[in-house]
């Protein structure tokens, strides 16, 4: 009987039939995102889960995820939302700017005039007093 060379002979099989099977997982894992790959989602809220939105942005620029800052770092109190804001990514999802007359919202929670300092309501945003002053005062 054939013994060693013989199961070495399967052995080999075995590697080449499980690498062509792994492969396609392998380059599917690898390939990155695209612009097709790329969903956009309205903000998120605490009990709803996002709803899809029809294009990447107002200008259509983002090809892929990494091109959208990640929201963690555009909505932090005290800072200046960017005055071009379009959308932001977490979760790998892409989220984009909610618009209330001048002023964009972020998770029912934060809200800024583009180009404006970021704010962080003490409950729903709509139900803020600061957020409804400065819908008056800023948007007037």
């Amino acid at each position: 009987m054939g013994g060693w060379r013989e199961w070495r002979g399967y052995a080999a099989w075995a590697v080449v039939v499980v690498a062509l099977a792994v492969l396609p997982l392998v380059v599917w894992l690898t390939r990155g995102s695209t612009a097709a790959d790329v969903q956009i989602f309205s903000s998120p809220s605490p009990s709803a889960s996002p709803s899809p939105s029809a294009s990447p942005s107002s200008d259509g620029t983002a090809t892929s995820l990494t091109e959208w800052p990640l929201c963690a770092n555009v909505w932090q109190a005290k800072k200046t939302l960017p005055a071009d804001y379009a959308a932001c990514q977490s979760s790998g999802k892409v989220y984009r700017a909610e618009k209330t007359d001048c002023l964009v919202t972020w998770d029912d929670r934060w809200w800024a005039k583009p180009g404006g300092i970021v704010t962080k309501a003490s409950g729903p945003v709509h139900d803020d007093q600061s957020f409804e002053a400065a819908l008056s005062s800023l948007c007037a």
